[in-house]
């Protein structure tokens, strides 16, 4: 299986907002020292709290997640201390979403959020964009549990206010109709995805210009649309414009240039374009070094899929090398990425399974399944394969018995609702 890169959440960039009503009628602390001194006002708690903010967003920006973590988890309990500070915990509750939704921890988000949307809904207006952003990062993280019919509904209730509040050209209208386009996609919505990525584009394009890095972010995510819903042409010819225009502009930090090559060598993998595909999966693979550094969590997709284009063309010896490679930079990694583990471990067995190593095969499998077990149980969802396939394997070797108990084991993980979904 090529594997598929998680398309990435269109966003402007991490923002802290603070309700500008906050600043003239927010009241002042109550509590004095113990030595009598003056209480504090809540212009000086707005700077105490801007600053445990900017620290954790410093260190998300710069990748460290832990730090980011305690500074917002310290900045959220700095807020909840004073009855003033209500909005600004409602702003550090949507800020550790883009925290859990970087580490998988979506129920934390999706709990987050709700605590947030119910500050805002009753200190703020029922039209104010602050709600329509918790109301989007709800959908995200919605979407992330495959919730997907919530998910829906939020991004319609964003897309309600911003639509009542924005300019009609207003580009955060864009961010929403990416997001919302993108879970189209991923329902195999063509027609509706399609067309509310046009509509974004046709907004930026009119804020920003024909020639701008957004534009190349609208283009890729209509391809990268269109490769979802498995019109891969289409695709093709979206992210060749992207690539295009994204070489015209000459981005130094080539960021957006990994996801257009990575889905460019998926789409042509899929048109049986082997040797194009295998071009665009080396330089995604040679870009994400460049940007992400030697060994990068982020490179790790890439490495995969060069290795499975190496042995579409035939270099069964390079593509095992990659396989290898891949499963040994994970094993390495520390703190281990469990999910990413299992999956180079599952797609080392697929190899050798389809290279008719059966043994091979069934120990990568195996060896698989102690990361997997580790997993919660959307990303076990998103790896079923792993005991679909060694069940499949055992009964061509005549291991009914076992392969019949691997699939009652994890019959559960398959369905939204885990072991619930066959309680009476």
């Amino acid at each position: 299986m090529i594997r598929k890169q998680t398309a990435r959440t269109r966003s402007r960039g991490i923002c802290i907002f603070i309700a500008l009503a906050m600043l003239v009628v927010m009241p002042t602390s109550i509590h004095a020292t113990e030595s009598g001194a003056a209480p504090e006002t809540a212009a000086s708690l707005n700077v105490k709290w801007e600053a445990l903010e900017r620290k954790a967003e410093d260190a998300f920006i710069k990748g460290d997640l832990e730090l980011s973590r305690k500074s917002w988890q310290e900045a959220a309990r700095f807020a909840e201390q004073e009855k003033s500070q209500e909005l600004n915990l409602a702003t550090t509750l949507n800020q550790l979403n883009h925290l859990y939704t970087r580490t998988g921890e979506y129920e934390k988000s999706f709990t987050n959020l709700h605590r947030a949307l119910d500050i805002r809904q009753r200190l703020l207006k029922r039209d104010d964009v602050l709600i329509a952003e918790t109301m989007g990062n709800l959908a995200i993280v919605c979407d992330a549990l495959h919730r997907r019919h919530e998910a829906e509904e939020w991004f319609q209730k964003s897309l309600e206010i911003k639509r009542a509040v924005l300019k009609p050209d207003a580009p955060e209208l864009a961010v929403t109709m990416h997001n919302l386009a993108r879970l189209y996609a991923g329902e195999k919505r063509y027609k509706e995805s399609i067309e509310l990525l046009n509509q974004a584009l046709d907004i930026d394009q009119k804020h920003y210009g024909e020639k701008h890095i957004e534009i190349v972010r609208d283009l890729t995510t209509l391809g990268i649309s269109c490769y979802e819903c498995q019109e891969f042409d289409e695709a093709i010819k979206y992210l060749e414009r992207a690539l295009a225009l994204a070489n015209e502009l000459k981005d130094d930090r080539k960021h957006d240039l990994i996801p257009i090559h990575h889905y460019l060598g998926l789409s042509c993998a899929h048109t049986k374009q082997h040797e194009k595909a295998h071009k665009h999966y080396t330089s995604a693979f040679e870009l994400g070094k460049h940007v992400h550094g030697e060994g990068h969590h982020k490179n790790t997709p890439a490495l995969l899929n060069l290795a499975k284009g190496n042995d579409q063309l035939g270099k069964t010896d390079a593509a095992l090398a990659l396989y290898k490679e891949a499963v040994a930079i994970e094993e390495k990694r520390s703190p281990k990425d469990e999910y990413l583990l299992t999956d180079c471990l599952v797609e080392l067995g697929h190899f050798y399974q389809s290279h008719n190593q059966v043994k091979e095969a069934e120990s990568a499998y195996r060896k698989a399944f102690a990361s997997y077990e580790t997993l919660p149980h959307d990303a076990k969802r998103r790896l079923y394969e792993l005991p679909v396939s060694l069940s499949a394997l055992l009964r061509k070797q005549g291991k009914n018995e076992e392969a019949e108990e691997v699939s009652r084991r994890y019959l559960h993980v398959h369905t939204p609702h885990g072991e619930e979904h066959f309680k009476l």
